[in-house]
């Protein structure tokens, strides 16, 4: 993806906010269910503050109990419909997000150049089903969860995790090259197991995949090292609050410094608080990962599509001409050219072999004739039309290509080419090539 992130200058931050900027009334409305969920969700603990100041009254009254009882579970069964309705709403907006997104990624993906997606399906993978399927959290629950965490006063809890998770951004990104070999790793193992079985071969020359995946393994071990201290910090803090809460109120209500009610209001309240703290933590722990899944969608968004002909021409034959063609991938240094003033004829209804040792090119002329890529100077023709001057969609019916995903093997030629599997017959031939001959 780094020639892709290299195009792009938007990050996963102003990917996110302009497409939810399209979508105004569902954010909006998410929020604000939220956030009177929040409020709701504190009512309980007030009205159990109410009771208790009625029972410990100089004089009780009782006779609001079952009224005040009644309150708590209205509030309780209120905070669960509007927490419900918010996530409904969230969830909707998720899924309509992730719909444009993987139709904005295919309609890129058909523009770009064939060759851009070579040796990238693990990548690409990636981005169009996991980077996108994890904008469904960002959506459906991180921001829910954040804005219910922050309506209440949590600014302390937010600092501490910002300093904590700060840096993750570089580590985020190594993780997701990782994951991404480890798919292109396992893709390349899948590839290769009718030829290991078909010679009946062990799977040492699939090295990649056994060391993409400890890669993967090592990669998490540093984070969980990493961010393990801080997390468990603070996930104790917040759950033995009462250990600080409840010392602090009894010596205050000893010295007469606070009533019995209060003292109970501030208990109740001490343990119910950590909800929302615990929703924040976990959302600032997954908004870096999705914030880089949303910077390489953006990178895919807005990689250089392949340019296309504005008056496309027709071919006039199917002979193939190259004309002082170079090519080199990467930059636009010529020094890094693989083809070099490169000409020559194929003629229609022959048959031309390009004949030459590894890495001289010769997939390369294939490439450039399917258009995979664009010459850098010089040009291909079709029926003595330069292939840039034709559709894309015309090129495919024009030029068929089928190339061999081969796996090396240290063996003799005559074993390489051997059917793995002999027929009665070629038994029957073996056994009679070893008969000695007997002189005439």
């Amino acid at each position: 993806m780094s020639g892709d992130a290299a195009a792009s200058s938007r990050t996963g931050r102003d990917l996110l906010v302009g497409h939810l900027r399209s979508h105004p009334r569902p954010l909006l409305l998410a929020a604000g269910l939220a956030t009177v969920a929040a409020a709701v969700e504190l009512l309980p603990y007030w009205l159990v503050y109410r009771m208790a100041a009625d029972v410990m009254a100089a004089e009780p009254r009782t006779d609001r109990l079952v009224v005040l009882a009644s309150l708590i579970l209205v509030a309780t069964c209120g905070r669960l419909l509007l927490f419900g309705a918010a996530n409904v709403v969230s969830h909707r907006l998720a899924f309509r997000l992730q719909k444009e997104l993987r139709l904005a990624l295919v309609r890129a993906l058909e523009r770009r150049p064939l060759g851009a997606m070579e040796g990238r399906a693990g990548d690409l993978k990636k981005t169009l089903v996991d980077d996108v399927g994890g904008l469904e959290g960002l959506v459906a629950h991180t921001l829910p969860d954040a804005v219910v965490g922050l309506a209440v006063p949590v600014a302390v809890a937010v600092a501490a995790q910002s300093r904590a998770f700060r840096g993750l951004g570089p580590l985020q990104a190594d993780w997701h090259g990782a994951e991404a070999a480890a798919n292109a790793g396992l893709l390349s193992y899948v590839r290769g197991l009718a030829t290991l079985k078909a010679y009946n071969r062990v799977a040492s020359s699939l090295g990649d995949l056994r060391r993409s995946v400890q890669a993967l393994a090592d990669l998490a071990d540093s984070a969980t090292r990493r961010t393990a201290i801080p997390y468990a910090l603070f996930f104790v803090m917040l759950s033995t609050n009462l250990l600080a809460v409840l010392p602090v109120g009894l010596v205050l209500h000893v010295a007469g410094g606070l009533e019995t009610a209060d003292l109970v209001l501030f208990v109740v309240l001490g343990a119910g608080l950590t909800a929302p703290l615990l929703r924040v933590l976990h959302a600032f722990a997954a908004l870096e990962q999705q914030l880089q899944g949303a910077a390489r969608i953006a990178a895919v968004l807005d990689a250089p599509p392949l340019d296309r002909p504005a008056t496309p021409r027709q071919p006039e034959g199917t002979d193939i001409r190259f004309e002082g063609v170079h090519f080199g991938y990467g930059d636009n240094d010529q020094s890094g050219d693989v083809l070099h003033d490169l000409s020559f004829t194929a003629p229609a209804g022959g048959v031309t072999a390009i004949v030459g040792p590894s890495g001289v090119g010769k997939s390369t002329v294939i490439r450039l004739i399917a258009r995979f890529w664009d010459v850098r100077s010089g040009g291909v023709h079709i029926g003595g039309v330069d292939v840039r001057q034709i559709a894309p969609d015309r090129l495919r019916d024009h030029v068929a290509v089928i190339f061999q995903d081969r796996s090396s093997f240290t063996a003799r030629s005559a074993k390489t080419w051997r059917s793995p599997r002999r027929t009665p017959r070629q038994r029957s031939w073996r056994a009679r090539s070893r008969r000695p001959v007997s002189p005439v």
